[in-house]
C-alpha cells in the first residue's frame, strides 16, 4: 500500500479501476466501459468480496462458481489486474500488457471536453472547420511518418510492416479527407506538427513505441458505429448533405484491411525486451498521445481565435532579418516558464546532428563550434528526469530542421532568445549572430515558421499537453 491508501501489488484491481457501491449493486468503471454487479452476488464469497475491496491479489480469490470465474477473466482480459513487473519479457506478453495501457490513454482522449459538444452537435462551425482540417493532417502525416520507419528501422519485420502500412495510406489524405475549400496550403496547428515530429522521431528511435501510437489509432476504428452515428448528425446539423461520406467509407477500408490486426503483428514474436525499454517506450508513446489530445484542446479554443497559426511572408529577408523581425514581435518567456526547460544536456545530439548534414564549408564550422559549445553544456549539466511534452517538441523541431543549417540556427536563436539568452553563452551567440548576418540566403517560409512553431510550443503547449497524465504501466 502507498501513501494513496490504495493497495499496489500484481493481480490486485489496476488502480485506475473504479469500484464503488451504489445500492444494492457495486459499480466497475475502467477506460471507456462499466460493469454493475449486484452486491449480494459478491458478498456471497468472502475472497471475492476482499479481491473488490482490494485487500487480496486475484490469485487468493477462491469462489468456484462459474459466473466468477468468468467474471475475473474478462476482468484479465481487459487489462483491469495489475501485471507483475519484469526484467525482461516477450513482446507477445508486452502487447497484452499494452491493451491495458492503452485503455488508460482512451479514457484521457475520450474524457476530453470536446466529445460531449459533439455528441450534442453544440460545436461551431469554426471548431467544426477545425476538427476536419485536423483530421486532414493527421490522415496526410500517417503514410510518412510510416515511410520513415519503413526507411530506417533496424528491426527487419518491423520495416517491411510499416512499408505495407506507408503504401497503403500515403494517398488517403488526398482520396478522404482533402477539404474541398483548399485549405491544405493553410499551416498546420501546433499540436499536429507535434505529433507528426514525435511520430517521425519514434520511426528512427523507437518502433516499439512508434507501433503502440499507430495501434491506439487503428483501434479506435472499433468506434465505428459511433463515428458514422456522429458524422450523420454532424452532416444534419450544419447542411453538409454527403461531406462525410469519404469519411465514413475509410472506416470501412481501415476494417476490411485489417490494420489493426497488422500492428498487432508485431507483437507476434518471442524476442525478449527489457523493463528499461518498454518503460521507456511507453513514456515516448504517451508524450505522443498528449499531443492529439492537445488538438483536440485547439479545436476548442478555434471558436475563440486562440489556436489560429502564425503564417509568416518569408522569402523577402535574410536570415538575420528573419531573426530581428522575429525578436521585435516577440517577449522572452518569464523566469518562472523558463526553469521548466532543461535544454542545455539534450542540445549536443541536436547539433551533432544537424552537422552531420553539413556540406558547405562555413556551416561546417559553425556547426562545428556549436557542437563543441553543446558537449561542455553536456558535461556541465545536471542530469535530468521526464522531461515535458513542451520540451520535447521544441527538440523535435530543431531535430526535423537539422537537416537545413539555416533553419537550424535560426529555429535555435530563436529558442535561446524564448529562454532569455540562457541557453548559450555570449561567444558561441556571437558567432551564430555573425554566421546569420553573412548569410546571403533569403528565409523561406518554413524556416521563419520554424521559430514561430518554437515560440508556440513552449508558450502554448504546456497547457495543451498536460495529458495523459504518467502512470505506472503495470497498473500499481
Amino acid at each position: 500500500m502507498d501513501a494513496s491508501g490504495i493497495p499496489a501489488g500484481a493481480g490486485y484491481l489496476r488502480r485506475s479501476v473504479q469500484v464503488a457501491t451504489d445500492g444494492d449493486h457495486v459499480d466497475l468503471r475502467f477506460s471507456l466501459w462499466s460493469l454493475r454487479i449486484p452486491s449480494d452476488y459478491i458478498q456471497l464469497d468472502s475472497t471475492l468480496a476482499a479481491f473488490f475491496r482490494r485487500e487480496v491479489p486475484v490469485s487468493a480469490v477462491r469462489d468456484s462458481r462459474v459466473r466468477s470465474r468468468n467474471l475475473l477473466s474478462l476482468l484479465e482480459a481487459q487489462g483491469c489486474i495489475a501485471s507483475e513487473p519484469f526484467y525482461t519479457s516477450s513482446l507477445r506478453e508486452v502487447g497484452k500488457l499494452f491493451h491495458a495501457v492503452a485503455a488508460e490513454w482512451y479514457q484521457d482522449y475520450y474524457s476530453h471536453r470536446l466529445w460531449p459538444m459533439f455528441r450534442e452537435t453544440t460545436v461551431s462551425r469554426a471548431q467544426l472547420d477545425a476538427w476536419m482540417l485536423r483530421t486532414y493532417f493527421l490522415s496526410r502525416s500517417a503514410g510518412v511518418t510510416a515511410a520513415r520507419c519503413a526507411a530506417l528501422c533496424s528491426v527487419p519485420r518491423i520495416r517491411a510492416l510499416f512499408a505495407k502500412n506507408s503504401l497503403e495510406e500515403f494517398d488517403h489524405c488526398e482520396r478522404y479527407y482533402k477539404p474541398k475549400d483548399g485549405s491544405i496550403d493553410a499551416p498546420a496547428p501546433i499540436s499536429s506538427l507535434a505529433f507528426d515530429q514525435q511520430m517521425l522521431r519514434l520511426a528512427e528511435e523507437d518502433w516499439l513505441a512508434h507501433v503502440f501510437v499507430a495501434l491506439f489509432q487503428e483501434k479506435t476504428a472499433v468506434f465505428v458505429r459511433n463515428a458514422r452515428s456522429l458524422y450523420d448528425r454532424l452532416a444534419e446539423r450544419f447542411s453538409l448533405g454527403n461531406a462525410f461520406d469519404l469519411w465514413k467509407e475509410h472506416l470501412g477500408f481501415d476494417i476490411a484491411h485489417g490494420h489493426a490486426d497488422d500492428f498487432m503483428e508485431a507483437f507476434a514474436d518471442d524476442a525478449q525486451i527489457e523493463c528499461e525499454r518498454f518503460l521507456a517506450s511507453v513514456e515516448s508513446a504517451r508524450v505522443t498521445i498528449a499531443y492529439l489530445i492537445g488538438g483536440l484542446e485547439q479545436i476548442v479554443l478555434a471558436d475563440v481565435g486562440a489556436a489560429a497559426e502564425f503564417a509568416p511572408t518569408g522569402g523577402t529577408r535574410t536570415l538575420s532579418e528573419a531573426y530581428d523581425h522575429f525578436c521585435r514581435r516577440t517577449q522572452p518567456l518569464p523566469q518562472v516558464a523558463r526553469q521548466c526547460y532543461t535544454f542545455g544536456p539534450r542540445l549536443q545530439a541536436l547539433t551533432f546532428r544537424a552537422l552531420s548534414y553539413c556540406t558547405a564549408h562555413r556551416d561546417i564550422l559553425v556547426l562545428g563550434r556549436l557542437c563543441e559549445y553543446a558537449s561542455h553544456a553536456l558535461r556541465t549539466s545536471a542530469t535530468t528526469g521526464l522531461v515535458s511534452a513542451a520540451q520535447i517538441a521544441v527538440e523535435n523541431q530543431l531535430r526535423e530542421s537539422s537537416y537545413r543549417p539555416g533553419e537550424f540556427v535560426l529555429a535555435l536563436r530563436a529558442l535561446d532568445y524564448m529562454l532569455g539568452s540562457e541557453l548559450l553563452n555570449e561567444s558561441i551567440r556571437h558567432e551564430l549572430d555573425r554566421w546569420l548576418s553573412e548569410s546571403l540566403e533569403r528565409s523561406p517560409v518554413s524556416w521563419e515558421s520554424a521559430c514561430e512553431q518554437v515560440k508556440a510550443s513552449l508558450i502554448q503547449g504546456p497547457a495543451l499537453w498536460d495529458h495523459p497524465i504518467p502512470r505506472d504501466p503495470f497498473g500499481w
